[in-house]
C-alpha cells in the first residue's frame, strides 16, 4: 500500500516538475510567498498540537493557477487513560508539501489549493504507571494530501484552513502571513 502511494507520489511530482519548464516565470512581489502557523488536529495519531508550514510559488500555468512547494513542521499530543495506566504520544510530523493554487481573480481575498505532502514522522509513546516502562520511539515515511484555503483579510495577513488525509494531521487552522 505505502509503495503504491509512494509511487503515485513519485510521478505527480515528476510531472509537476517537468511542467514547470514549460510554465511562465511567477512573480513573487510580496503578497505569493507564505509562512502559516496554526493549531493542527486529529489524524492518524490523534491529539492536537501546532505547527509552521511555508510555501514558495514556483509557476504559473495561467493567470489563476500556479504552483507552490515548501514544507511543514508541527507537533500534535494526545493522552488516553487505559484502566489504571494514562498513555501519552506525541507526534513530529516533517513534510515536504506541493500545492496547485486556485485564485479566480487577481484581486480576490480568497484562493483555493491541494496537493501532495511527503516527509517523516516521528511518533514516541510513554506510559505513566511504575513499574510498566512502556517507551516506544520511532520514524517512518510519510504521505498525505491536503485541500485547503487562504483569505486574505490585509496586505500580508489573513486566515487559513487545511483539510488533509494519510499520514499527516487533519485539521490545520491559523493565520497566514505573506511577504
Amino acid at each position: 500500500m505505502l509503495r503504491n502511494h509512494l509511487v503515485v507520489f513519485s510521478a505527480l511530482l515528476f510531472a509537476s516538475i517537468a511542467s514547470v519548464g514549460r510554465a511562465q516565470p511567477i512573480e513573487t512581489n510580496g503578497a505569493t510567498r507564505s509562512l502559516s502557523l496554526g493549531i493542527m488536529a486529529l489524524g492518524d495519531y490523534e491529539g492536537d498540537g501546532a505547527g509552521v508550514a511555508v510555501e514558495w510559488p514556483v509557476a504559473r500555468f495561467s493567470p489563476r493557477f500556479s504552483l507552490g512547494v515548501g514544507g511543514m513542521v508541527g507537533m500534535q499530543q494526545n493522552t488516553e487513560p487505559h484502566g489504571t495506566v494514562r498513555f501519552t504520544n506525541y507526534t513530529i510530523p516533517v513534510l515536504g508539501i506541493g500545492n496547485l493554487q486556485y485564485q479566480h481573480r487577481p484581486d480576490s481575498r480568497l484562493s483555493l489549493y491541494g496537493g501532495l505532502t511527503a516527509g517523516i514522522t516521528h511518533v514516541s509513546v510513554r506510559n505513566y504507571q511504575p513499574g510498566l516502562g512502556l517507551d516506544e520511539r520511532g520514524t517512518h515515511l510519510s504521505v498525505g494530501t491536503q485541500i485547503g484555503a487562504r483569505y486574505r483579510l490585509a496586505n500580508h495577513m489573513g486566515l487559513m484552513a487545511q483539510l488533509g488525509v494519510g499520514d499527516m494531521p487533519a485539521l490545520f487552522a491559523g493565520v497566514v502571513v505573506r511577504w
